[in-house]
């Protein structure tokens, strides 16, 4: 049987001068009765269209033209649990780029609190560590100054970076920590002359060791334990006032500050990210209704000839979205699913794709958080 070729855009125009006739005419039941053996031997038009579950409500009629010719058209209706899924489908990437977009909220808080309570257990730390350092530095500057003869002569540079350098894990740092060389190479050309290195390791001994202990017992532990990186911040300095702007430098500037600045900043950054959740849920909810598709039908058009033929025009998915009636193309590839043998939670997954595609960007649009 020869098929002729009629594009769909070309019927609409012809259809308004057609006589609408409610009775099963001859046209209808030859359709009715016609079988696509390429597609489907075993069931007539009429049967596969009225046992099909994805599409119901179906409706036939006959119409004229004004040339004579009859064309039959069947009309259904998408079914409900079909508009679910087609509307669920096209839901999909935006609820999930808003639950990801949720979920990484939800871990910034999370991580944020998680912060705060770090910080408030490690900033008693941080500043009893920065405390005991600063203490052995004015002790060790106060039992410098205890021998005139080595606050004269001998400058208090080596000292502190012995004392400074101390680690917690280096048992044997204070057996020769006094030894005098090295004290007295540090002091001027002419000065160091006049204090002898016996003379510097038995003043060490007497006024500066108990101070190294002290140092290496209350505070090298926390320091190596905790505070590594200040070995390389804060010694060598010539002084102990140096060296004690350099502690309050590292300790301030590497946790205090940062501590404070977190603290600060957090109530306004979890705010910030729940009222973000919540625009994302508002949105999300607005989104439902913008892209919610409605009245979605199924219409197919046959040419029935004078010779009694039946030729297949065209197939069209029309349905209304955002108030504005469109619709889809599929030609023959519409009247194949009318025989696929779909449960009532199916339909034809080119639906979903074909309406997808046509509104794209109105779902791009629901999925920026």
């Amino acid at each position: 049987m020869g098929k002729m070729n009629i594009n769909f855009k070309h019927i609409l125009p012809l259809l308004s001068s057609f006589f609408i006739s409610g009775c099963d005419s001859d046209g209808i039941s030859k359709v009715k009765s016609f079988v696509y053996y390429d597609i489907d031997d075993s069931m007539t038009v009429g049967k596969a269209f009225d046992t099909r579950s994805d599409c119901i409500n179906g409706t036939w009629s006959e119409k004229e033209d004004n040339r004579g010719r009859t064309i039959v058209t069947y009309t259904c209706d998408i079914s409900e649990s079909g508009l679910k899924i087609i509307n669920s489908a096209i839901m999909q990437e935006p609820e999930d780029k808003a639950e990801y977009s949720i979920t990484q909220n939800n871990n910034s808080i999370k991580s944020t609190n998680e912060s705060l309570e770090e910080y408030k257990q490690k900033t008693p730390l941080v500043e009893k560590t920065k405390e005991v350092i600063i203490d052995h530095i004015r002790k060790l500057n106060s039992a410098f100054n205890e021998d005139p003869m080595i606050y004269s002569k001998l400058t208090i540079s080596p000292y502190l970076d012995r004392m400074l350098y101390l680690k917690d894990h280096n048992d044997n740092a204070l057996n020769e920590i006094c030894g005098g060389y090295e004290y007295i190479q540090s002091a001027d050309s002419y000065s160091w002359r006049d204090v002898s290195e016996e003379y510097a390791k038995e003043s060490c001994e007497k006024h500066i060791y108990k101070v190294y202990q002290s140092f290496k017992k209350n505070a090298s532990p926390l320091i190596t334990k905790n505070f590594p990186g200040f070995y390389e911040r804060v010694p060598p300095c010539e002084n102990a006032d140096e060296c004690i702007k350099k502690t309050n430098i590292y300790f301030d500037d590497n946790f205090l500050n940062i501590y404070k600045r977190s603290q600060d900043r957090a109530p306004q950054i979890i705010s910030d990210l729940k009222k973000h959740n919540i625009e994302i849920g508002e949105k999300l909810n607005d989104c439902r209704k913008k892209l919610n598709i409605s009245d979605a039908k199924l219409t197919y058009y046959w040419f029935v000839t004078d010779t009694g033929g039946v030729d297949y025009l065209d197939g069209v998915l029309t349905y209304n979205f955002q108030e504005k009636n469109r619709a889809e193309n599929f030609h023959k590839q519409l009247l194949q699913y009318a025989y696929i043998n779909y449960s009532k939670n199916q339909i034809p997954r080119d639906f979903v794709t074909s309406i997808k595609n046509s509104i794209y960007y109105k779902i791009e649009d629901c999925t920026k958080f």
